[in-house]
């Protein structure tokens, strides 16, 4: 039989209706993490390129022409989102 803890589940758990902040304990931060500085690091070449290289910036501006630039937003969210569940569940997988 599965305790609370075992669920996720901590509403029954009177540590945490003391401590409402222990739940971020369990969160995933170090997929978090490292999905963050890949889309900062990503977010700041891409910065870097429109300015200086004329054939990223072309390239920029075909992605994001308007017609385009809804189908790469929701693309590039989902690729990132992929990436950080990948992350997690491999580092799941490592730590059991």
């Amino acid at each position: 039989m599965l305790g609370s803890n075992d669920r996720g589940d901590y509403s029954s758990d009177k540590s945490t209706m003391r401590n409402p902040l222990r739940r971020l304990q369990h969160f995933p931060w170090l997929a978090l993490s490292q999905a963050a500085a890949v889309a900062t690091v990503l977010d700041t070449l891409l910065a870097i390129g429109l300015g200086g290289v004329p054939a990223i910036r072309q390239v920029a501006i075909v992605l994001l022409h308007p017609t385009l630039a809804a189908f790469t937003i929701v693309g590039f969210a989902f690729v990132m989102g992929a990436i950080a569940v990948q992350s997690w569940s491999t580092s799941i997988a490592t730590s059991s």
